[in-house]
């Protein structure tokens, strides 16, 4: 079966209908190698579509859309469905505008280590890291290697002194902002279980009200470093 001539034709179909922007259509097949399914025939074959569109469009747009795409993957895939069992199934799924916004802004610089509070590149360069969905690619990240590890270690053991001795009345407010935060830029504050979760401040504030107003001084003040040999300065 001609796979390239399959996305051309999702193409085309997808190019007819008004709900797909024209620049923003993309068609990409991903080979699955490893795959069970029915009754464990390894002649079967399947064919799963995901359709990708920006949140917003109602119901009946949405539905009108997937089944002129599906009607067109059903009719490219007659003849070969003929000759043995291919199941074919399709979806449609809403691009969360507030997460496709907050992954944008690593699209082109990519995912940097951070030290000392700077941005430091990968010493070994960058890995790819990708959609479990389908397998596209989200962005770049830094691929470390032990002397940027041994750099972190060291800026956080530089750091380490100023915190322990910081009440800890001062670091739950420090805390707390992290978490109020996390909750506001979260892209799963509108699920109904996530909403239904104790909210992280809640939790932190709660842990914080027993917490002495004093120094840890019971915590050590260096510690050596087991990731490349090297000993971690004292504080």
């Amino acid at each position: 079966m001609d796979i390239g001539a399959l996305c051309e034709a999702i193409r085309a179909a997808a190019a007819r209908i008004e709900t797909f922007p024209m620049a923003g259509i993309r068609v990409r097949a991903t080979r699955v190698d490893h795959v069970a399914m029915a009754d464990g025939d390894g002649r079967h074959g399947f064919i799963d579509l995901s359709v990708r569109l920006r949140e917003g469009r109602s119901e009946d747009v949405k539905r009108d859309a997937i089944a002129q795409i599906f009607d067109t993957l059903k009719t490219f895939m007659a003849p070969a469905m003929q000759a043995r069992s291919v199941a074919l199934s399709a979806e449609m799924r809403d691009i969360n505008a507030k997460l496709n916004g907050i992954l944008e802004r690593f699209r082109d610089t990519g995912i940097m280590n951070r030290i000392a509070g700077q941005d430091v590149a990968g010493g070994d360069g960058t890995f790819q890291n990708t959609s479990p969905v389908d397998k596209s690619l989200i962005c770049t990240v830094a691929h470390d290697n032990a002397a940027n590890i041994d750099k972190a270690a060291m800026a956080a053991q530089k750091a380490f002194a100023d915190w322990r001795d910081m009440p800890a009345l001062a670091r739950k407010k420090i805390l707390i902002r992290i978490a109020e935060g996390i909750e506001q830029s979260a892209c799963w504050s509108k699920s109904p279980k996530m909403r239904a979760c104790l909210p992280v401040s809640s939790t932190l504030s709660m842990a914080s009200e027993t917490a002495p107003e004093r120094p840890c001084a019971n915590i050590p003040r260096s510690r050596p470093s087991h990731l490349s040999g090297n000993p971690v300065p004292a504080a």
